[in-house]
């Protein structure tokens, strides 16, 4: 057999007889080898299996490693989002009450929403009680200006958190490789460390 394989290169079914088996078996060992030696932006090869006979077609390309690293990219990104929504969970702050509270922002964005509530309810002369929790325990009553110090403290606590998400996400979308990818460590230890070190408050851990 001396003609070139190629896109375009078929074998007749049926593949029945030695010979046919044997040609069957080189057009597929070349077909993978084209493939395993394709470089970025190459054409691959596939095996059609058409009614009447075996064809070689053109499958794609090989993907360019910036391509290829855009999913990768995507997945690290939610990575840190992810990561970050777990370190916030596992780290409440502690309050000048003793106890700690939750800072996940579930728990931001109904904190909020209850002392908004408040106001507008004090607009409309009608009274609203304020009830919080601290982790693991019932909620009990506070005063506006008491929760509201909380929910300052919290949002101050977690906004260098938030930042060093953005600044992975940021660092990540700037990779060009797949060592620089790696080199990224997604970590929020360091912003634990300095809030510790500049404000001096005790976090879970």
């Amino acid at each position: 057999m001396n003609e070139e394989i190629k896109v375009g290169y078929f074998i007749m079914k049926p593949v029945e007889t030695q010979e046919q088996c044997d040609q069957y078996s080189t057009m597929a060992t070349q077909l993978n080898d084209h493939n395993s030696s394709a470089l970025p932006g190459s054409v691959l090869w596939a095996i059609d299996d058409k009614e009447d006979r075996y064809e070689i077609i053109e499958s794609g390309t090989v993907p360019t490693e910036e391509e290829a690293l855009k999913p990768r990219k995507e997945d690290k990104i939610s990575e840190s989002k992810t990561t970050l929504s777990a370190y916030l969970a596992a780290h409440p702050i502690q309050w000048s009450d003793g106890k700690y509270y939750s800072v996940t922002t579930e728990k931001q964005a109904l904190l909020t929403s209850n002392l908004a509530l408040y106001q507008i309810s004090a607009t409309a002369g009608q009274s609203f009680k304020l009830t919080w929790n601290s982790t693991g325990d019932e909620c009990v009553e506070w005063n506006y200006e008491e929760l509201a110090a909380l929910a300052l403290a919290i949002g101050t606590y977690v906004k260098p958190f938030v930042s060093r998400q953005q600044e992975l996400e940021l660092a990540i979308k700037k990779c060009t490789t797949q060592a620089e990818l790696d080199a990224i460590e997604i970590t929020y230890d360091p912003v634990l460390t300095a809030y510790l070190a500049e404000a001096g408050k005790e976090v879970v851990s």
